[in-house]
């Protein structure tokens, strides 16, 4: 699948920019696993917010903070090791109290290998509440017509009925520069919510999160999962803070088999 294709006012507006995948970061697949892909994207995101003037000092100095609320991610396939990419990012607008910005992952070839839609939330530091982003968006150069994905991250229903259930502790390396667990680690908690042999028979081609709380160093997690659709191998997670009963966040998983499985199948038969 091709990239978005830009007009060239547009693409005075579209921050991108290369990433080169490390042996460092890789997985059993030798390639960039999602909590990297996660990684990367925020990473572009924060450096457009920086040359907009609305990075983490520019606001810090209103005391101000972006925080991401919703994320959808779609993959086509994962970058492998050595390879190089390309990230693409575009603020689109704003809803409500989300402020949008999409992305597109594109390989050497100039084909579109992932794609994901955020929204976030400018969160003043002292009162914790959310703030109307309309007035930082007023001069905001927007590309609001271009989506990397076909809808606006949605409202993720609770798990109803776990079929899987895990306690543990918030450890030092989950946290941020803010004392918070970071948002790649929430995946990592999902990923890490299936077994080795799953991880080997399929790949997640699909995830949608909300983050709804911070955890922070110590807390006692209660992780959920439940599998909705048998066919389709979509998963529903939530995670919840024992001590405070709250959600910390939910998500919503689409696996499909790898290649590997479809061969052993194959031969079985």
């Amino acid at each position: 699948m091709e990239g978005i294709s830009f007009s060239q006012e547009e693409k005075k507006k579209v921050w991108e920019g290369p990433y080169t995948v490390h042996a460092y970061e890789v997985g059993t697949h030798i390639s960039a696993p999602l909590t990297i892909v996660c990684n990367y994207l925020q990473d572009a995101a924060w450096h457009h917010a920086q040359i907009l003037q609305l990075g983490y000092k520019a606001l810090l100095e209103e005391n101000k903070n972006w925080v991401l609320a919703r994320l959808s991610i779609e993959m086509n396939r994962y970058p492998l090791w050595g390879e190089q990419i390309t990230v693409r990012t575009w603020p689109k607008g704003t809803e409500r109290l989300f402020a949008l910005r999409d992305f597109e992952i594109i390989d050497g070839s100039g084909k579109r290998i992932g794609a994901a839609a955020s929204a976030w939330v400018i969160v003043d530091t002292q009162s914790k509440r959310p703030q109307r982003p309309d007035p930082y968006f007023e001069n905001m150069p927007l590309v609001p017509n271009r989506h990397a994905l076909n809808s606006f991250p949605q409202k993720l229903p609770p798990v109803e009925q776990a079929d899987r259930e895990a306690v543990f502790r918030v450890r030092y390396t989950d946290l941020d520069m803010h004392n918070h667990v970071n948002n790649a680690k929430y995946i990592e908690w999902v990923l890490n919510g299936y077994s080795a042999e799953e991880h080997e028979r399929m790949t997640i081609s699909a995830i949608q999160i909300n983050f709804l709380s911070e955890a922070v160093y110590g807390d006692e997690v209660l992780m959920k999962m439940e599998r909705t659709e048998r066919e389709g191998c979509v998963f529903v997670h939530s995670a919840q803070n024992i001590a405070r009963g709250n959600e910390i966040f939910r998500a919503r998983v689409q696996w499909t088999r790898t290649e590997k499985s479809d061969e052993k199948k194959t031969e079985s038969q």
